[in-house]
């Protein structure tokens, strides 16, 4: 039988992508999105469980809130350049209050959110070393539950990532354009005003201390500033400090958001959020 070196050598190189093991070296920290995707056609599905306590209401409500929540996501690469994501979080909520109106406990499906990534550059000056930024834009869909905003909220916004060596940082921007009626919301974006959410991420690769493409895993020390600005004047920043495994199919994560400015007239005040995660990639 006879073959073609050069035929084999060209389908080898098309099929390449498909037959190589996914990587999941996103170094997308906690809280903070990052300029990075799957490859397409694959997909990752990532599951996010939050303690969020808040206390000190300013409107005289007294509102004292402790919420668990699960959130879903499922981020699928369509193009190199292109993704698209489904967030869905699932909510459990109880506020002590004077006002029992005001007062008691909920267990229900917040509002999903659905984001296009497009990719704009990507400037790669080592096997990992690279520096990348996308544009988001983006819908939140109501679900019309009882922790629900009932309002559908454009969002759009950017992300850029740089890594080099055993650094990586992360800054990322967005502006939800609410459409809600709730004057006091418990959370930043669930009411009337508009949200600017903004996120810096910097993470320091701990193990390996020399990292290659064949590497299988890695371990980083993450710390985040997080914050959310409204236009009503509300203003929040938060520390985070946290840890993230990633490997070449599962990633683990962990942090701890801890307030470092608070200015706020119309929502009790955060005093802290833990979150623990997990990454799948297919």
């Amino acid at each position: 039988m006879r073959t073609h070196p050069h035929i084999l050598a060209g389908a080898l190189a098309l099929v390449a992508p498909f037959l190589a093991p996914p990587i999941a070296h996103a170094q997308e920290a906690i809280n903070t999105g990052a300029a990075t995707q799957p490859s397409p056609g694959h997909t990752v599905l990532r599951e996010q469980i939050r303690f969020t306590r808040l206390r000190d209401d300013p409107t005289g409500r007294d509102r004292e809130v402790e919420q668990w929540s699960s959130v879903t996501s499922l981020i699928h690469g369509i193009t190199s350049d292109i993704s698209f994501s489904l967030s869905a979080p699932l909510v459990y909520r109880e506020v002590d209050a004077p006002d029992p109106a005001d007062s008691g406990s909920v267990f229900d499906l917040d509002d999903v959110t659905a984001m296009m990534r497009w990719r704009v550059l990507r400037h790669d000056t080592g096997p990992i070393d690279t520096l990348r930024v996308s544009l988001l834009t983006g819908l939140e869909i109501p679900t019309f539950t009882s922790v629900s905003s009932d309002s559908w909220d454009p969002i759009v916004g950017a992300v850029g990532t740089m890594i080099r060596g055993r650094h990586g940082l992360s800054l990322s921007g967005q502006w939800k354009f609410n459409t809600g009626t709730e004057r006091e919301p418990l959370f930043a974006g669930k009411g009337k005003a508009d949200l600017l959410r903004y996120d810096a991420a910097y993470l320091y690769r701990v193990s390996p201390a020399d990292y290659a493409d064949s590497s299988d895993a890695a371990i980083y020390a993450v710390l985040e500033m997080n914050g959310l600005y409204e236009t009503n004047g509300d203003h929040e920043v938060f520390l985070a400090p946290g840890v993230l495994f990633e490997g070449r199919r599962f990633a683990a994560e962990a942090s701890l958001q801890l307030p470092a400015i608070q200015k706020l007239d119309r929502r009790p005040e955060t005093r802290f959020a833990i979150t623990i995660g997990v990454r799948f990639l297919f």
